[in-house]
């Protein structure tokens, strides 16, 4: 059997299985897959199902208690000749007990969950039992936590199709998993060491109340320790029920994560045996013909953003800069390669920057974008380098503190960057690292905090910018993406000027009309686009900037040290 992804970083899976008989790989297939399903599923429920044993065994001992009370009561009416006993504070302070006795069944309730998810963070490694169920007081520090472990295991799961475990990223996620476990069990000891504490406060409550009844006549305390024992263990019952149907219905809430898009079926076979020759011409013919449909489909319904008229069509914010693709290893082009097309796209971008600034000797620009991967960090390094080439003491603020990685870039290290300052545990001049390069300096994002977008809005945060713009002339800031986090909308108040990348052939249409609605909001400040990774046979060309006259792979100055890209089989065979 055979698994393979879909396409790189994709979520769907494509199962497939050779064998002599039809039937039996298709059953096998199927089988497999509800198999995995129902494992997932019962994953899902470990914790539901365990509360739910909780309560039924509260339950059973609730009842059996009620059964013996409620024949004691009988007893005593009988022996006593008397259908009712009139005590005083009956109808005032038992319901004051009860309530008191339903808080701290509560309490239970909830140790018996922190029990529970404590174990299974201790015994299994993944997400799909991390749940807070509905009947457990939701927010604070454990449901934040929570939720950040689930991150990192989704992102675990990203990684184990792309990297070995050998992967710094894969060591990284890991270090950093088990770091969010350590605060999960610290926090639930917390919780757990409160609600003994609050239980212990209940019980004195109650014993006092019941020291205020201690005085009435023998007959009457006699019947008052049955008639409460009675109604206590009968409401308690009740409320037990209700609780037990509120858990039943989250348990029944919890659903498969997995979808099966198309089951193994009779028109997915496909025959490895000898095929005629005419066969073979039709086939060949069938697929050419719907190869030339798809094409032409794929064309016509592409989101994805390839020429300037795409962009023009979204939003009327300027493009400053079109950057080509990177051809080199190392991500430091405007000063390892300064006689590159690149480096000179750079150089491009620092002029209408200045223009965007209006002239300012020291200014702060922000570098975002919709989601990752489009190149946010690259330009940073490369936008702050052709600053420092001329003499600009220049810092690179590393902002995502979610995915930290501007800092290998320079090879250096992440112990010590932007979250220590903001929770006032280092100082600027502590967080500030030289590279190896002159006039350009780096400011990491440092350990990944477990909130990360309240550390930004924070007041430290317009002390760190005041204090940067202080000792720099340039101050970039690399961000988080602008779609998927609102980091980058908080540091807008701190920046003179404002870059928006978009990645050739990777950023779609509507994140780009999203970004033009922010725009015409206001939003964004002084806002260019910078396009990215920008292909020469998929965009018109320009006079004016770009790949056209005078800067790109056109007319103009032909740089010494850009590699030679090859010829491809067609522009041979139609040169």
């Amino acid at each position: 059997m055979q698994i393979d992804t879909e396409e790189k970083e994709s979520s769907i899976l494509i199962i497939s299985r050779s064998g002599p008989t039809i039937t039996k790989e298709m059953d096998f297939i199927n089988k497999f897959i509800e198999v995995y399903i129902e494992d997932g599923l019962a994953k899902n429920n470990l914790i539901a199902s365990k509360v739910m044993e909780f309560v039924d065994d509260r339950i059973s001992t609730i009842l059996d208690t009620l059964i013996v009370v409620e024949g004691e009561l009988e007893s005593f009416r009988s022996q006593s000749n008397v259908a009712r006993i009139d005590l005083e504070g009956e109808t005032t302070l038992i319901p004051v007990i009860i309530e008191l006795e339903k808080k701290k069944l509560d309490l239970a309730f909830n140790m018996s969950y922190y029990e529970k998810l404590v174990d299974y963070v201790e015994k299994y490694d993944d997400a799909k039992g991390l749940i807070i169920p509905s009947y457990i007081e939701q927010g604070g520090l454990l449901n934040q936590v929570l939720s950040n472990l689930i991150q990192l295991y989704s992102e675990k799961v990203e990684l184990q199709y792309d990297v070995t475990t050998t992967n710094e990223s894969w060591r990284r996620n890991e270090e950093q998993i088990s770091v969010a476990k350590t605060i999960i069990k610290e926090n639930i000891n917390a919780l757990i060491e409160k609600s003994n504490g609050d239980l212990k406060l209940l019980s004195d409550e109650i014993k006092s109340i019941e020291f205020k009844l201690g005085n009435a006549p023998a007959i009457e305390r006699t019947y008052y320790n049955i008639q409460r024992d009675y109604k206590l263990n009968n409401d308690l019952y009740t409320y037990l029920l209700q609780k037990k149907a509120s858990a039943s219905i989250a348990k029944g809430s919890n659903t498969s994560n997995v979808t099966v898009l198309d089951w193994a079926s009779n028109y997915r076979v496909r025959s490895r045996g000898p095929v005629a020759n005419s066969i073979y011409t039709n086939s060949i013919a069938t697929g050419l013909a719907i190869v030339s449909l798809l094409v032409f489909l794929l064309e016509y319904f592409n989101e994805k953003i390839r020429t300037e008229k795409d962009i023009e069509a979204c939003t009327d914010i300027p493009i400053l800069a079109l950057v080509g693709h990177n051809e080199y290893d190392s991500d430091v082009v405007v000063i390892q390669n300064s006689k590159s097309v690149v480096a000179e796209s750079f150089r491009s971008l620092r002029t209408s920057i200045n223009y965007l600034v209006e002239g300012k000797e020291k200014f702060c620009v922000m570098l975002t974008s919709s989601v990752s991967q489009e190149g946010k960090t690259f330009c940073s390094i490369n936008l702050a380098s052709a600053f420092s080439i001329l003499g600009k003491r220049t810092v690179i603020l590393g902002a995502d503190m979610r995915k930290p990685k501007i800092f290998q870039d320079f090879n250096l290290k992440n112990d010590l960057g932007m979250s220590n300052y903001l929770i006032n545990k280092a100082s600027v001049e502590e967080i500030i690292q030289a590279t190896s390069y002159e006039n350009l300096f780096l400011v990491s994002a440092g350990p990944v905090p477990p909130n990360p977008s309240e550390l930004i809005g924070s007041p430290r945060m317009e002390q760190l910018i005041d204090e940067l713009s202080s000792n720099f002339d340039i101050v970039i800031i690399d961000t988080p993406p602008l779609g998927l986090v609102t980091d980058a909308l908080q540091l807008t108040k701190y920046t003179d000027a404002n870059l928006y990348i978009v990645r050739h052939n990777t950023t779609v249409r509507s994140q780009l009309k999203f970004v033009d609605e922010l725009y015409r909001d206001k939003k964004l400040g002084k806002l260019g686009i910078l396009v990215n990774d920008f292909q020469k046979p998929k965009f018109t060309y320009s006079y004016g900037y770009g790949y056209g006259y005078g800067y790109g792979y056109g007319y103009g100055y032909g740089y010494g040290n850009e590699p030679e890209k090859p010829k491809s089989f067609l522009s041979r065979i139609f040169a």
